[in-house]
C-alpha cells in the first residue's frame, strides 16, 4: 500500500512468516489435547486460523480497500495472538501503525514478541466496550473464542470443546473514546481503519467510540448469524448500526459454520460513504 509496501522487502516480513509457521505448529499441538473424536476437527480448525476460508479473497479485498482509503493506522480490537497483524503485514502488505487491544495475558505476551521486531505496533492490554469498567472474561480452550459473554454450547458440533470455558479472569474494559488522547496525542489520522473481533462485544465497542467513529474511514467487524454466546444482538442490529453511522458494506467473508452448513459468523468489511 504505497510506501508501506516496502515493509515486505525487509527482514520483518520474513520474521512474521517464521512466527506464523511456529504458531500453526503450536495450534496443532494444543488441539491434540482436546478430548475424544473432536481432536481431528480441532487440529484442522486451529491450523486454518491464520489463513481462513476465503482468506485469499479477503486479503485481496483489504489490500484494495486500504489503498483506496489511504489507511494510515489500524485499531486491532481483539488482537488475540496477533494473527490479524500477520495478515496485514504479510498478506495485505500494510506497513503502517497498528494499535492492538488484547485482554488475555498469554496472548498479549505474543504480541509483545512481535513488537520486538516491529516498532510500529502498540499494545493496550485490556478489553474495549461501551463504558469504562471491570468485567469477567470467559477464557475458552481455544483462546480466540474467549468473550465477556458466556458461550453457548448447544448445537456447536464443529466448535465443540474449543468453545469450552477453562477459566475466568477479571479484565479492565475501556472505551475507545476514553483512550483517544493516549492513542493519538496529535489527533487521529484521517485514514483510520477499525477491526473488531471480540466474540460478542463488537457493538459495545462501537457504542464506546461515538466520537472516534467519525474519523474511521473503514472497518471490519465480526457479525454473528448463529448465536454462540448468550445475550448478544442479532446480525440485523450490526447492519442497522453501521448503516446509521454512515458505513456501506464492501465485503463478507465466512469464518465458522455448523455441520449442517449454517453460517455461525462472518467478517464483514465496511467503508465510510462520505469519503471520496
Amino acid at each position: 500500500v504505497g510506501d508501506h509496501g516496502e515493509f515486505l522487502a525487509g527482514q520483518p516480513a520474513q520474521e512474521f512468516l517464521r512466527v506464523a509457521q511456529r504458531r500453526r505448529r503450536g495450534d496443532e499441538h494444543r488441539a491434540r489435547a482436546v478430548p475424544g473424536a473432536r481432536a481431528l476437527q480441532a487440529i484442522k480448525h486451529n491450523a486454518s486460523l491464520l489463513w481462513r476460508r476465503d482468506e485469499a479473497r479477503h486479503v485481496s479485498h483489504l489490500r484494495g480497500l486500504f489503498q483506496s482509503l489511504a489507511i494510515e493506522a489500524v485499531l486491532d480490537v481483539g488482537a488475540n495472538r496477533g494473527r490479524y497483524i500477520e495478515l496485514l503485514r504479510v498478506g495485505v502488505g500494510y506497513g503502517g501503525r497498528i494499535i492492538a487491544f488484547e485482554p488475555i495475558p498469554e496472548c498479549a505476551k505474543m504480541i509483545r514478541a512481535q513488537m520486538r521486531y516491529d516498532q510500529r505496533i502498540a499494545l493496550f492490554e485490556m478489553a474495549l466496550g461501551a463504558e469504562n469498567a471491570t468485567r469477567t472474561l470467559h477464557v475458552t480452550r481455544h483462546d480466540a473464542m474467549s468473550s465477556v459473554y458466556a458461550p453457548l454450547q448447544r448445537g456447536l458440533n464443529r466448535l465443540g470443546a474449543l468453545n469450552e470455558v477453562t477459566r475466568q479472569i477479571d479484565t479492565t474494559v475501556r472505551t475507545l473514546d476514553s483512550l483517544q488522547e493516549e492513542m493519538f496525542p496529535d489527533g487521529a489520522p484521517k485514514g483510520l481503519f477499525l477491526k473488531i473481533d471480540t466474540q460478542g462485544s463488537d457493538l459495545d465497542v462501537l457504542a464506546g467510540a461515538e466520537k472516534l467513529l467519525s474519523r474511521i474511514a473503514g472497518l471490519q467487524i465480526e457479525i454473528p448469524f448463529t448465536p454462540i454466546y448468550k445475550d448478544i444482538p442479532p446480525a440485523s442490529a450490526y447492519l442497522s448500526r453501521l448503516e446509521a453511522s454512515g458505513f456501506a458494506l464492501t465485503g463478507i467473508f465466512p469464518v465458522h459454520s455448523l455441520d449442517d452448513h449454517r453460517i455461525i459468523d462472518v467478517d464483514a468489511v465496511f467503508r465510510r460513504v462520505d469519503i471520496a
